[in-house]
């Protein structure tokens, strides 16, 4: 896929530049000591952006953007980055033996492929999936039937998991990096994790219980996502500006 030739949702031709990218991830890109790992990063947050329709990776929101407005997806991934980082330099201080630059890739990049998951400005509804409350957007997709009792939203050709594995290995990532990316999240309990990803699955769980849940309270009115029995809230569009 040539992301060049990819649209926004508004037609035009977009293409994001390595710059804009490499700013949106720092200073928590400069982690990864290998300079052909952490260009391959900067590309897979580029064609993410080019398949979603973002201009930026700072325009593509956390799947609880009712509840954190401001706090962009990239926001989330940088800073489980530097939980993950910490993590591993303990760990092997302590003689585990991973492989630093797999987990910081890993962990930056974990969360990249929730800019097709929600495509820019698409219509849709945010689904429960788990107890947790952790949610899956569903818009509209003229090549998959829709879901039953809604009329703006259809299935999902694939997870934010699964597109984040596609845009790793298009762009030439290792596979064990690609592995991270696609086992942080449901589709890892399929099978076995390595060590590496294991690592970058607790640091975003510690993320979202730690971090996330202390931004919650500065919004007393609207739900928490972590509601039992909440099946779906509509999408707010634009994110940045907080609850309506």
């Amino acid at each position: 896929m040539d992301p060049v030739n990819q649209q926004n949702s508004r037609g035009k031709l977009i293409h994001v530049d390595r710059p804009v990218v490499t700013k949106s991830l720092s200073p928590e890109l400069d982690l990864i000591k290998d300079s052909k790992l952490r260009q391959q990063v900067v590309d897979a947050f580029s064609l993410c952006c080019d398949m979603g329709g973002y201009e930026s990776p700072d325009d593509i929101p956390t799947e609880v953007f009712e509840q954190l407005p401001g706090f962009s997806n990239t926001r989330h991934q940088r800073e489980t980055a530097r939980i993950a980082y910490a993590m591993v330099k303990e760990l092997n201080g302590l003689g585990a033996g991973l492989n630093e630059d797999y987990v910081v890739a890993g962990a930056i990049a974990h969360d990249v492929g929730k800019g097709v998951e929600w495509k820019n400005n698409q219509p849709g509804i945010l689904t429960n999936i788990n107890p947790s409350g952790a949610g899956t957007f569903y818009g509209e997709n003229p090549n998959m039937p829709p879901l039953p009792n809604e009329t703006h939203a259809s299935y999902q050709i694939a997870r934010h998991s699964v597109w984040g594995f596609y845009i790793a290995m298009t762009v030439g990532m290792p596979e064990h990096v690609a592995h991270i990316i696609l086992a942080h999240s449901l589709e890892g309990n399929l099978y076995l994790r390595t060590r590496e990803a294991i690592v970058v699955k607790e640091a975003d769980e510690i993320w979202w219980e730690q971090i996330a849940h202390q931004a919650y309270g500065k919004w007393p009115d609207v739900d928490s996502p972590f509601e039992k029995g909440k099946v779906y809230r509509k999408r707010v569009l634009d994110w940045k500006r907080g609850p309506e």
